[in-house]
């Protein structure tokens, strides 16, 4: 249960934060939220969707003239609970049905299925957080291969939702030229 409903800025990527879930089981070594967390690292999924709904519903009203941003993922990666919440579904929906809300997200996680089916109206932007294999194995400990984060893309690309791609962080190390070259191809 999320007791304290605040959407902080989200600047420059999106007008607010959408807080569904806090924290992440992907223990990338080099992620801000072991960090930003201090006494509470655990995952956390919020239980109180209809509130936390309720609330953007709030600030879009009070914005209604213009397109207000939501981001999904500021302080979680969203998708990796998605099978045991099913909030980011909810949230799509609800994003749907709005004149001028948009909502966003980024992932690491390929458990996308539960959201190809669903009119999302082109109001949610999913973006995957991608890197070299080499990268991914020494860093992002218990998150999915590049090329199962490639699939789940592709499947949302073909689900027609807004797609986008994430580098980041860019590693110098020996072969990075090379290796980069090959993500982006």
């Amino acid at each position: 249960m999320k007791k304290k409903i605040q959407f902080l800025t989200c600047e420059p990527s999106a007008d607010y934060q959408l807080p569904l879930v806090t924290s992440c089981p992907g223990l990338c070594t080099y992620c801000y939220l072991f960090t930003n967390l201090g006494q509470t690292p655990y995952l956390r999924g919020y239980a109180n969707l209809e509130d936390i709904l309720d609330e953007a519903l709030k600030i879009l009203t009070a914005r209604a003239q213009e397109i207000t941003t939501f981001e999904g993922s500021a302080t979680s990666d969203p998708v990796s609970i998605e099978p045991i919440t099913g909030s980011l579904k909810e949230t799509v929906l609800f994003f749907a049905g709005s004149e001028r809300g948009r909502f966003r997200f980024t992932t690491k996680f390929t458990d996308v299925e539960g959201l190809l089916n669903i009119d999302h109206n082109g109001h949610t932007e999913i973006r995957f957080s991608v890197n070299t294999p080499a990268i991914i194995k020494k860093y992002e400990f218990k998150t999915p291969p590049l090329s199962r984060r490639l699939e789940a893309a592709r499947k949302v690309g073909e689900a027609h939702y807004p797609l986008g791609f994430l580098i980041a962080p860019v590693f110098y190390y020996e072969t990075f030229a090379k290796d980069y070259r090959g993500l982006l191809q």
